[in-house]
């Protein structure tokens, strides 16, 4: 089981996540990274886990896939699941694929932008 803290951080980490407003970075041992405060949040993918560690890089706590499987939040849904789909969600910030998305939609419509408004004529 989950502490009541380490469920409610889980809790907030997702929200925050799914709103894209934590600054997730990927560590070069490829997992997915968040720290502010001297403190840090990792997200490991294989198996999903919460790994909590101090400034100087000593484990705080660890939410384990067993315990991340045995725990519910208050609308029954596992911390697995919600911590699969924030893991998801946090590499893909952490990669810059939401940005890099967004740069490339940008493109298009200023490609769309200056397109000719002429028909162009059909060869026959």
């Amino acid at each position: 089981m989950l502490h009541a803290s380490t469920r409610k951080l889980i809790d907030r980490l997702a929200e925050m996540t799914e709103l894209s407003k934590l600054d997730w970075t990927e560590t070069e041992d490829g997992q997915i990274s968040y720290s502010t405060e001297g403190y840090s949040v990792s997200l490991t993918e294989s198996p999903n886990e919460v790994v909590i560690t101090s400034k100087d890089g000593k484990e705080l706590e660890r939410a384990s896939a067993e315990d991340l499987a045995a725990t519910q939040d208050d609308e029954g849904q596992v911390y697995a699941a919600i911590v699969a789909a924030m893991t998801a969600e946090a590499s893909r910030i952490a990669r810059g694929t939401e940005r890099a998305i967004s740069t490339l939609l940008a493109g298009m419509d200023t490609t769309a932008d200056e397109a000719p408004t002429e028909p162009v004529e059909e060869i026959e």
